[in-house]
């Protein structure tokens, strides 16, 4: 099963189909947009069996384990889940009795390791694209507002490729880019309420998928180029600090926490992060009245961005 990924990468599943019809509906659902070239292939051969040992431990996150074997190559594993990322070829071998939420953690978890080796390096953050066609990249740790920050600024009529995990790249003639793909927006009950969006379990007192009506779905895009780069946090009043770049490519580094598991990628890696701090930064706190007015932060930032230029 040949399937478009990111940006300019196929993933190409293989072995019984019923061991890997699971993680088919976790595939990125791909948008009609034009694909850039030359494409890249990443082969994934799935089965059932037992999965692999850990080794050493290099990153540890909820479910998932991320270790290196004797061989120096990265193993992610999680209970009756296990996969091994090769030179050529990733292989993912889980137990029939696998939880398929454990199945799928690990599924994850292989593209941020996974994707350096083609160019695209994760930042934890969002991509969106203002009326005037300018990029920005929102980028931070988890619960700081990104989710709620990107639903509010498509509301007032922006763009969007992702807003809890993008992939940055950085070449000659394509500048800084920001790739997502079709993952659901994951909301708390008190943002949704606010944004007055529904969520598939209401009840939840945890995050949950944002339901979009069509105009707002129809608003993402694959890929955009990123001009902008912007650190929000909550607090107790709205306001926006320009900052420098160092201070930008410090919190870039601190949201980008799967540099450590990619030591022989680091360099390109720190080089992309660093064209990235090199756009215009600041931190935007966002107050208690953008939840009550979500139009109130696409005026914010589109005024700071003004007075930039």
């Amino acid at each position: 099963m040949l399937h478009p990924l990111i940006g300019s990468i196929d993933i190409d599943l293989t072995g019984p189909e019923s061991a890997f019809e699971r993680l088919v509906p976790t595939l990125p659902r791909w948008t009609p947009r034009a694909h850039l070239r030359p494409r890249h292939q990443i082969d994934v051969r799935i089965d059932y069996g037992v999965p692999f040992s850990p080794g050493e431990l290099l990153f540890e996150q909820p479910l998932v384990e991320i270790s290196r074997d004797i061989r120096r190559r990265l193993l992610v594993t999680a209970p009756k889940v296990g996969a091994m990322i090769g030179e050529k070829e990733i292989e993912l071998f889980y137990e029939p009795s696998a939880s398929p939420r454990c199945v799928q953690a690990v599924f994850d978890t292989l593209w941020p390791l996974t994707l350096p080796r083609h160019g695209l390096f994760h930042v934890h953050g969002a991509a969106v694209r203002d009326e005037e066609g300018r990029g920005w990249l929102l980028a931070g740790d988890a619960n700081i507002g990104k989710s709620t920050s990107t639903l509010a600024l498509v509301s007032a009529g922006w763009h969007f490729a992702a807003d809890d995990a993008v992939y940055v790249t950085h070449a000659p003639g394509f500048g800084v880019m920001g790739h997502g793909w079709a993952e659901p927006i994951r909301l708390t009950a008190r943002s949704a309420m606010a944004l007055g969006v529904e969520r598939d379990v209401p009840q939840s007192e945890m995050k949950s998928n944002a339901i979009l009506d069509v105009s707002l779905a129809a608003r993402r895009v694959d890929s955009m180029g990123l001009h902008r780069v912007c650190f929000p946090e909550f607090g107790a009043e709205t306001a926006l600090r320009p900052i420098c770049a160092r201070e930008a490519l410090e919190r870039l580094l601190a949201a980008s926490a799967w540099i450590v598991c990619v030591p022989v990628l680091a360099k390109a890696y720190l080089a992309t992060l660093a064209a990235v701090a090199s756009l215009p930064a600041s931190v935007v706190v966002l107050g208690p009245e953008l939840l009550e007015q979500p139009d109130l932060l696409a005026e914010h930032l589109s005024c700071a961005a003004a007075a930039a230029a």
